[in-house]
């Protein structure tokens, strides 16, 4: 088993209200290492790869009416998830 497989990655999600008051979020990644992520609002699942020391994209919730209680975030090193490579 790797150190990577009991170590949980270093990131932070952030959110944000938009000027026509969407909620956003936004992952940090600060590792030296590739990270397989997803988030999800209200359910809906998009993965993503975020590369060391970056940012992912700003992900915007589809109705107004969600806050960030209706996200859900999730990264792990990309060793442990060979399927986020496709």
């Amino acid at each position: 088993m790797s150190i990577n497989a009991l170590a949980k990655p270093n990131t932070k999600t952030i959110f944000e209200k938009t000027h026509d008051n969407y909620t956003r979020a936004q992952t940090i990644n600060n590792t030296a290492e590739t990270l397989a992520c997803y988030m999800s609002i209200d359910g809906y699942k998009i993965r993503y790869i975020l590369r060391p020391n970056q940012r992912s994209q700003w992900f915007k919730a589809t109705d107004t009416r969600f806050d960030f209680k209706d996200f859900s975030s999730w990264c792990d090193y990309i060793d442990n998830h060979p399927n986020y490579a496709n």
